[in-house]
């Protein structure tokens, strides 16, 4: 009777082990991750010191694709893995302090064209066409 019980008991513990450990394997769902590619031109008439790409209310601003700065007509391809759905922050600074923001950028692939303030015809501080 008493190898029965012990019998019972560790088939319970067993069972009970089986049970946990298949529960740790479920893990959370993965988001749909994407990939942007963005082919970034530089039409503010000036060199850019700061280009950022980022998920809106985000903290970390993430690398400097500028590098050591991104010269006037030059071009920087920017490739940023998010959620499909996320919705990014394009920031840029050029060297006389202007900063700008186009804060609803979605994956996808597209050119872009910082402008100038003084280009700017609407609300945007880019375009999205290749830089001529």
């Amino acid at each position: 009777m008493k190898n029965i019980a012990k019998l019972f008991v560790a088939s319970a513990m067993a069972a009970s082990l089986v049970a946990c450990s298949s529960a740790q394997k479920q893990e959370e769902p993965v988001a749909n991750v994407a990939v942007g590619v963005y082919d970034v031109y530089n039409k503010t008439g000036e060199k850019v010191t700061d280009l950022y790409v980022y998920i809106v209310d985000s903290e970390d601003k993430g690398d400097n694709y500028a590098g050591e700065g991104l010269a006037n007509d030059a071009m920087v391809k920017i490739e940023y893995a998010a959620a499909a759905d996320a919705t990014l922050v394009l920031e840029f600074t050029t060297e006389s302090g202007y900063n700008a923001k186009f804060e609803t950028l979605h994956i996808e692939e597209a050119p872009i064209s910082l402008l100038s303030q003084d280009a700017m015809t609407g609300a945007t501080p880019i375009a999205f066409q290749a830089g001529e």
